[in-house]
């Protein structure tokens, strides 16, 4: 086993060793620390470490602090690992691929060294439990890096609780065992890890596809209830869900209209509700500026494109229609 500690060191020389010793024993990482509180009783940190095969096992003791692998530490020193890292005290918000998940006592995670990410222990004299996992070994057994960082694999039931389990059993088990046991608990340990992250990754997709249907609904709902309002739009529709633009240009994908043609389509069907009660004495202007429409030549348009036929010819034929239904047989 392999330690590195600042606890021989003068309080002075703490903080610089460690920036040393997390690229040493992981890879190239920039520990951001305020200066006053590096200065607060000294930065005793230490790092143990053990092999099994191509897999290193490292408990991590320390302070504050905020641990980042960004672009320059990537280019310094490329490397292709994952970290699979289990939380056994303290808090952790962990940044990658747009994602954040905040990682707490018993909860295990995973971050790719191939792409930018953050740490960022917000608690004091955290602890964890780091596997080295080169990045040829898990990758072919996921279906996606992207979409297993940054997310909080289930500790807690399921098979991502047998792979937490097996991470404290690993690092808790002698290092002097044979190389074939090696080879097993390494396997092992590389066959937990993606089928807890697969297992994750399936439930917060269908937890997320769940969410925007049920946000779909809503937004359809809300259309039709303000559909007579010129100023409905993205922006608008947005702000009262307070989600992003984006997102909601999100939720209509896969369904059977975008965000702008069922709101389009909906103005339409009103307009032509409409003009078949009122018939062609009615104003087309009144009705398209009633519904939404600011352009009444855009709206000739659009409603032709749709219903085939001029709206003041559709109003005619909707009443030519309903005069021979009421004509006596």
């Amino acid at each position: 086993m392999r330690t590195w500690t600042t606890a021989h060191l003068p309080e002075r020389e703490q903080y610089a060793y460690w920036r040393e010793v997390l690229c040493e024993a992981f890879t190239a990482l920039d520990p951001v620390v305020a200066a006053p509180r590096r200065s607060q009783g000294g930065f005793h940190s230490q790092v143990a470490s053990s092999d099994f095969l191509d897999i290193t096992m490292s408990h991590l003791q320390s302070r504050l602090q905020t641990v980042v692998r960004g672009p320059h530490e990537i280019r310094r020193t490329p490397s292709e690992y994952f970290f699979a890292n289990l939380q056994l005290a303290g808090r952790c918000i962990v940044r990658q691929d747009g994602r954040e998940v905040v990682a707490c006592a018993g909860d295990l995670y995973v971050v790719d060294t191939t792409r930018p990410y953050e740490l960022d222990q917000v608690e004091d004299h955290w602890q964890s439990v780091s596997c080295r996992v080169a990045r040829d070994r898990l990758l072919p057994l996921i279906r996606s890096s992207h979409a297993s960082t940054a997310i909080r694999l289930n500790a807690r039931d399921g098979i991502g609780r047998v792979a937490a389990d097996f991470v404290r059993s690993l690092h808790a088990c002698p290092e002097d065992v044979g190389a074939g046991s090696q080879g097993i608990l390494a396997s092992n340990l590389t066959s937990l890890l993606a089928a807890a992250m697969g297992a994750t990754v399936e439930t917060q997709q269908r937890d997320a596809e769940s969410i925007r249907r049920e946000l779909h609904a809503a937004i359809l709902r809300h259309i039709e209830e303000n559909i007579a309002d010129a100023g409905l739009g993205v922006q608008s529709v947005a702000a009262r869900f307070r989600i992003s633009e984006r997102y909601l240009h999100k939720v209509f994908e896969g369904r059977d209209s975008t965000f702008a043609q069922f709101v389009q389509r909906s103005r339409l069907a009103r307009c032509a509700d409409e003009l078949a009660r009122s018939g062609p004495g009615r104003s087309l202007a009144w009705t398209a500026h009633r519904w939404g429409f600011g352009d009444i030549s855009h709206f000739g348009r659009l409603f032709k494109r749709r219903y085939g036929v001029a709206p003041g010819a559709y109003a005619q034929q909707q009443q030519t229609q309903e005069a021979q239904k009421l004509r006596p047989g």
